[in-house]
């Protein structure tokens, strides 16, 4: 159930929705019609922030979730609230809130097609770290530490060629897997 009401916009045409945090995706799951991706993600325990979108009636139509020690972002709106610029306003209340609680930066992977997806992450702040065949690597810098974060990352991947960083990344994630299991 969500709690903590976290920020109402002003103007007429956004007071119909209400930003709230949310302790689980359990609530979340229940009332969107969600492509089995965006529920696991948003029901997993590895969330670190979940911010849910409401209409003035109480329904759920968007969510933004932070999970991992990247706080990889994953951002779904209802098919009949998108291209109105919620997406852009809940990615904004969540970086707001990412910021609050001391994150850094955000990330994100994007399909390279999907140009309204990247058009709004450019527009509230992200930037590309690397263009991968399968996905664009993105970082939105929270304060000066994320700056240097994104700048070492762009740096350190452009001297890389991609089957390499693919090798490192996996076993990044082995390596993080074996001392969580510990």
């Amino acid at each position: 159930m969500p709690t903590n009401p976290c920020s109402k916009s002003n103007t007429s045409e956004d007071s119909s929705f209400q930003f709230v945090v949310s302790d689980s995706g359990s609530e979340l799951k229940r009332q969107l019609k969600l492509p089995s991706y965006y529920a696991k993600v948003f029901t997993s325990s590895d969330v670190s922030l979940l911010v849910l979108c409401l209409t003035s009636e109480g329904d759920i139509v968007g969510a933004c979730s932070l999970s991992g020690m990247f706080h990889m972002a994953v951002l779904y709106i209802d098919e009949g609230y998108r291209r109105k610029g919620l997406g852009s306003r809940l990615f904004l209340e969540t970086i707001r809130l990412a910021r609050e609680r001391g994150m850094s930066f955000l990330t994100g992977a994007v399909p390279p097609g999907h140009i309204p997806a990247l058009r709004m992450d450019f527009k509230v702040g992200f930037k590309v770290i690397r263009h991968f065949k399968d996905f664009v690597l993105i970082m939105r810098p929270l304060n000066l530490r994320g700056r240097f974060t994104y700048f070492f990352f762009r740096s350190t991947f452009s001297l890389f060629p991609e089957f390499l960083l693919a090798r490192l990344y996996d076993t990044g994630v082995d390596i993080i897997k074996k001392i969580a299991s510990k």
